[in-house]
């Protein structure tokens, strides 16, 4: 799980704009790009939706 055909890690990516407290999976202006292996990108993902971060 999580690996690709060739075995490397695979890469997920998001938004975040920690002013506005949002994150998209596609760009945002101001926010900053989160990228990280696919079980650490959904901890993050899940982190923050619970400390009130709204998806777009």
């Amino acid at each position: 799980m999580g690996r690709t055909s060739r075995g490397r890690p695979k890469l997920k990516n998001a938004w975040v704009d920690e002013q506005e407290r949002i994150i998209s999976f596609t760009q945002l202006e101001t926010g900053k790009i989160f990228l990280a292996e696919e079980e650490a990108f959904w901890d993050q993902i899940l982190h923050w939706m619970r400390s009130g971060y709204r998806m777009q």
